[in-house]
């Protein structure tokens, strides 16, 4: 999040005019070039001014997180406290039919359509054109987040009166919503659209097929299967472009009439001071940020300037911002199976102890190594999705779960679904008390489906066990699905 909070900050500064602006980059525009994408996208298929309007239409309460978070069953007749919460949870739903009604057509749109400019930004929904910078991403993404959320609810609330067809209408619209965000080139969008997606997938694709008593049809079932392959397809969980906007500070910093300079402008080092000292202490940067809004000076400036002034040159900065990209992509060019983080890690270290020669970097570093963990976690818990689909089709079908994935006759599907720590297909048990879809784990040894020893119900040992050698790790398998359906 600091790189939200340091972008933010910066391009406020320039937006209120507390400083004079800063010259364009000498390098590539990239703002240009994705406005420009923006401008060839037709109208009807930009998903953010509907997304604003759907939006401003929310009608929540103030705990609606807790309504939201739908994580037992509808409840038994004797169980009163948890019945009050299922029907305040349908209140929610009814009172905000005509924010569900926009966030529909938003999911019909193939992306936000929203436009990036350092200028001054006016967002209002009956415009036609929706700029974005970094400081106002977080409430762009919340009112995804909330919308997405609204209709895994009412997906869960389908599945308890019985309708396969509302259920899985639901399910695939939140999927289809979720997926416009995947072209915004920030990070941060990216891990918002995994993290829904993985939300929408827990909650509501394998609430809906381990419903024992809900009929499910073949079409059902083929529109499940293709929303999930196009999560696939569409998400791209190993972007790092918040790079280019790390190159576009750094130009602004050594940069002087439109002209690169060998040494930072001291105008460039004034503004990114302001930012370092912010970026110390997120938790305070509203209180900051309105300090610099309003044309105050930030306590610490000046110890923040003489920091500064100890900065590599241009060249030497670009560079080391090139090595960490370079070890950023290798390590996102390999799965759990193949994964060396070493060359990350030692990157990072050295670029702590490098006596503030290339503080800029350190300060808005991508949390590349979070972001490659969230990926893949994601990526194993929707390969099990798919997985999981196809094993319930052919209960449905045959009226028995099938004895192996060869039951299933689908080597395209088996293939694609891989075990991100072994690179082979996943793994898949019947055994007496149900079907179990499971990763070896980092152990890389098959325990037919036996949980790991750390935390034998929620295992989740991606973080921890990057490049471990097998025989270091703990015993035991990763479950990612169950059913105790007969």
């Amino acid at each position: 999040m600091v790189i939200e909070v340091v972008l933010g900050v910066l391009l406020g500064v320039v937006q209120h005019g507390l400083a004079d602006p800063l010259p364009r980059p000498c390098g590539r525009d990239f703002i240009k070039e994705h406005n420009d994408a923006v401008d060839r996208t037709p109208m009807e298929d930009r998903a953010a001014p509907i997304i604003l309007q759907a939006e401003a239409a929310l009608k929540l309460p103030e705990d609606f997180d807790e309504r939201s978070a739908l994580l037992k069953p509808p409840p038994a007749p004797s169980d009163g406290e948890h019945a009050k919460k299922w029907a305040a949870m349908r209140s929610m739903l009814a009172e905000n039919g005509e924010a569900l009604r926009l966030a529909r057509q938003a999911a019909k749109c193939k992306s936000t359509g929203a436009y990036r400019t350092p200028d001054d930004v006016t967002v209002r929904p009956d415009e036609d054109r929706y700029f974005i910078s970094v400081d106002c991403l977080l409430p762009h993404l919340g009112a995804y987040r909330t919308l997405c959320r609204l209709l895994t609810c009412e997906a869960a609330d389908r599945i308890d009166r019985g309708d396969a067809e509302g259920a899985v209408e639901s399910i695939t619209t939140a999927l289809a919503l979720a997926r416009t965000l995947a072209d915004e080139p920030v990070m941060i969008s990216q891990m918002v659209v995994m993290a829904l997606h993985a939300w929408i997938i827990e909650q509501g694709v394998l609430r809906l097929i381990n419903e024992p008593t809900l009929a499910i049809s073949n079409e059902q079932y083929s529109r499940l299967e293709a929303a999930l392959k196009s999560a696939v397809s569409t998400n791209r969980a190993a972007s790092i472009d918040d790079r280019e906007f790390i190159q576009d500070i750094i130009g602004r910093m050594y940069c002087r009439n439109g002209e690169w300079t060998t040494t930072p402008t001291a105008e460039g080092k004034r503004l990114f001071a302001a930012v370092f000292i912010v970026s110390q202490d997120p938790h305070s940067h509203q209180h900051k940020y309105e300090q610099l809004r309003t044309g105050k000076e930030i306590e610490g400036l000046e110890v923040a300037l003489a920091v500064l002034s100890r900065l590599a040159d241009r060249d030497a900065m670009l560079a080391k911002l090139e090595e960490h990209h370079a070890a950023a992509r290798a390590l996102f060019a390999n799965p759990l199976a193949t994964a060396d983080d070493s060359a990350l890690s030692a990157f990072e270290e050295d670029i702590s102890s490098r006596s503030r020669r290339f503080t800029p970097i350190a300060t808005m570093l991508p949390a590349a190594k979070k972001l490659y963990v969230s990926s893949e976690s994601f990526y194993q818990l929707l390969a099990a999705a798919r997985l999981a689909v196809a094993i319930s089709h052919h209960r449905q079908v045959h009226g028995k779960w099938p004895s192996s994935l060869d039951d299933l006759k689908r080597p395209d599907l088996i293939e694609d679904c891989v075990d991100r720590y072994t690179g082979q297909s996943l793994l898949y048990h019947l055994g007496e008390s149900g079907p179990v879809i499971y990763s070896t784990g980092p152990d890389r040894d098959d325990d037919e489906g036996r949980s790991g020893e750390l935390e034998p119900t929620h295992w989740q040992p991606v973080g921890k066990w990057i490049g471990v050698p097998p025989s270091d790790a703990p015993d035991g398998d990763w479950l990612l699905w169950s059913a105790s359906i007969p």
